[in-house]
């Protein structure tokens, strides 16, 4: 045993891979250019029926530094990125999605702020690629309360940052952290989690991550909204349950963004005939059904009336609901 394999390795990587052979080699290049090279890539390939594992196999012979785990079925990222973080010797975890890119800076600059201010969690900014529209996001955290950051990250739903891939994370952060076992939107559970046991942290105004948004991947996929919805009505109920659990009646500080977060989810839901008998969307929240008329929930007024009389019951609500969403259908078509 060579004596490198004794030392410490200050960065782990962890990849999921899933039927990902036309962006794969773009991402792990990108890995294997950082400038600092103190790091494992541990790629977990989640059952892909593609030639990802051919690609993961030749990347991981050219280079001992890159690990190769395979799962034995389809269990999702959450898990698969679990799977990977019990493998993982960094004192740093950074994720990375394998139709992803970094900049080749990235892990030198993260960990040397890390390291100079002994931060817990490092955030860097990022852009979003989507065909030939580009987008810089700015995941600023600088100045906020711990309160404040948590809103930013888990309670809004549309948050930017709430993403598990733009920051570092001291790998003992994640001894606390129970990971979802579905994979939409499951970045906002595993995210809050990490905020709230992290005691420093800390954000560098530079965009070292790269998400391309691909119109093939599943989450872009019409056939998936069902289970997509689920999901993310699944792991938004265990951020309120999180927050309920830790803050008990201090919830209130999460106002008014958390009712704003849950009525937006909601109305998603009812609008949606299939996910609405499947789902009962009083069990989420029901404080923020006093909130439904609320200045600071950005719907229009049929749309809070309509909802109100979903949530309370009022008869023939749903028959309602339905005529006025075959009337948009309808309206939409010429």
């Amino acid at each position: 045993m060579q004596i490198s394999d004794y030392m410490p390795i200050k960065i782990t990587i962890i990849i999921p891979v899933h039927n990902t052979e036309k962006y794969l080699c773009r991402c792990l290049d990108s890995i294997l250019a950082q400038t600092f090279t103190d790091f494992e890539c541990i790629l977990v390939d989640d059952f892909s029926k593609d030639n990802s594992v051919e690609i993961c196999e030749s990347y991981a012979k050219k280079d001992n530094r890159i690990i190769l785990l395979k799962n034995t079925e389809n269990i999702g990222t959450s898990l698969t990125r679990q799977k990977g973080l019990r493998c993982a010797k960094g004192e740093y975890i950074q994720f990375v999605d394998s139709d992803d890119y970094i900049e080749k800076d990235m892990l030198e600059k993260m960990y040397n702020k890390a390291s100079a201010e002994n931060l817990d969690i490092v955030f860097c900014d990022f852009i979003t690629h989507q065909e030939s529209r580009n987008i810089y996001w700015s995941a600023d955290i600088n100045n906020k309360s711990k309160i404040e950051i948590i809103k930013q990250i888990g309670v809004k739903i549309n948050s930017v940052t709430a993403s598990s891939w733009n920051k570092i994370i001291k790998k003992h952060i994640f001894d606390n952290v129970v990971f979802s076992n579905t994979s939409y939107a499951e970045d906002k559970y595993t995210s809050l989690q990490t905020t709230y046991y992290a005691e420093k942290m800390g954000h560098i105004n530079a965009a070292f991550y790269h998400y391309v948004i691909n119109s093939d991947s599943s989450c872009n996929n019409a056939k998936h909204s069902l289970k997509r919805k689920i999901e993310h009505f699944e792991n938004y109920k265990l951020v309120v349950e999180f927050l309920t659990e830790k803050y008990g009646k201090d919830i209130e500080l999460f106002e008014p963004e958390l009712s704003d977060g849950v009525n937006s989810l909601k109305i998603e839901i009812i609008f949606d005939r299939k996910v609405r008998t499947i789902i009962n969307i009083n069990e989420l929240y029901q404080v923020a059904n006093k909130r439904i008329f609320s200045k600071t929930w950005k719907a229009k007024i049929t749309t809070k009336i309509l909802f109100y009389m979903v949530i309370y019951g009022f008869p023939s609500a749903c028959a309602i609901l339905d005529m006025c969403i075959f009337a948009r259908k309808i309206l939409k078509k010429q």
